[in-house]
């Protein structure tokens, strides 16, 4: 008999962390709204003190050799458990038949441990969609037994965390919410940091990270923007069924400068294109260069200005420095003028696109059927 413990049916369940709660928290508060610049260890006067004190006591900038060190980007696990009298595997489905379960490639989630006690089985569980309603139950491996089917949905809590073993600041830029009422879409795009050793702060895939990021999130292409990585690299970490493109670009206003417009086009038609998703970016931390390609797709895609700030602080819950700086000191001020840097925030990013739009059409050679394309592409009600 197989007997279901937790969760609970119907039970809703946070994927965040309780510092990735706390920062949250802060943020909404407008702690980190520093008007300097405040990468490194300064962390713009002190507003970040909190996360050395409370919560990385004991963190290990050595990731690549300590691969399950604390990172704090990675998202909740959720801790499955039941109690059977024979071995069993967990199921899970986004639909109450199951049929996902058979006919999907790919898993739809991570495994972090799975063990029994007392007859009491326990498996940690992660990577899920947020917003999004689950059907769990437990089938014993010799197929004679099915437990009950029980439900519970993630809740609706930007951003989607990911945790790739070996790498870290991974999350999809899904959850978005726009001026207009709309959302990006999960499971389109991600960023985060780099996933092999090319340089002295090294990460470094495990197979587990891997697995993670094929055979759980999917992805099919594998966008560098590293410099660093010309000459280097050839193909994914990932393996050879990986589409892997090299796209070199600057970070923030220098990502603009006219070195980079032919890149730029090329990149923007690459991410614009439904056939390459889901698409992973990344420079080395997954901070500057891709956070300066995260903010042109946001801005294209008329994203809240919150949600544009708050995707890109939350490196500082990774591996690599602290970020806090307010929407006018990450890009806005290349593309919106001084005059215009004391309208609201909603003004301020419909003009920066505009602007946007007008340099990829009249640098970058970008048509507005590409950028039309990539809004159909990424965007839903």
């Amino acid at each position: 008999m197989i007997d279901l413990i937790f969760p609970t049916d119907g039970l809703a369940i946070s994927l965040l962390t309780p510092v990735q709660r706390e920062f949250n928290m802060r943020q909404q508060r407008g702690e980190f709204d520093c008007e300097e610049f405040s990468d490194g260890p300064d962390y713009g006067g002190g507003v970040f003190s909190w996360i050395f004190n409370k919560y990385k006591q004991n963190f290990n900038w050595q990731h690549v050799t300590n691969p399950n060190e604390i990172t704090l980007s990675a998202p909740h696990y959720i801790k499955f458990s039941w109690r059977a009298d024979i071995p069993c595997n967990i199921e899970i489905s986004r639909s109450a038949d199951f049929l996902e379960v058979q006919q999907d490639e790919h898993a739809l989630f991570d495994v972090d441990y799975i063990y029994e006690c007392d007859g009491v089985v326990t498996a940690c569980l992660g990577n899920f969609l947020m917003n999004t309603e689950y059907f769990w139950r437990v089938v014993s491996k010799d197929g004679t037994q099915v437990s009950s089917v029980r439900s519970f949905r993630t809740l609706d809590e930007f951003p989607r965390c990911i945790y790739a073993q070996g790498t870290a600041n991974v999350r999809d830029m899904g959850g978005a919410r726009t001026y207009d009422g709309k959302r990006i879409r999960q499971g389109r795009l991600y960023r985060g940091g780099a996933l092999e050793s090319i340089s002295q702060r090294q990460y470094d895939l495990t197979p587990r990270g891997k697995r993670a990021l094929t055979d759980v999130i999917g992805i099919r292409s594998e966008v560098d923007l590293r410099d660093e990585a010309v000459g280097v690299l050839s193909e994914s970490v990932l393996g050879k069924s990986i589409n892997y493109k090299l796209f070199p670009v600057h970070a923030y206003s220098s990502f603009f400068s006219p070195e980079c417009v032919n890149t730029i086009g090329r990149l923007i038609e690459f991410v614009a294109d439904e056939n390459n998703y889901p698409i992973y970016f990344h420079c080395l931390a997954g901070a500057d260069r891709t956070g300066t390609l995260a903010y042109v797709i946001q801005m294209l895609l008329n994203v809240k200005a919150e949600y544009i700030i708050w995707d890109y602080t939350f490196t500082s819950l990774s591996l690599f420095d602290i970020r806090a700086r307010t929407l006018d000191n990450i890009f806005i001020r290349s593309f919106v003028k001084e005059d215009e840097l004391a309208l609201d925030d909603r003004t301020k990013v419909g003009i920066a696109a505009k602007r946007i739009e007008e340099f990829l059409a009249d640098r970058c050679g970008v048509k507005p059927e590409t950028i039309q394309r990539l809004k159909d592409n990424l965007l839903e009600d």
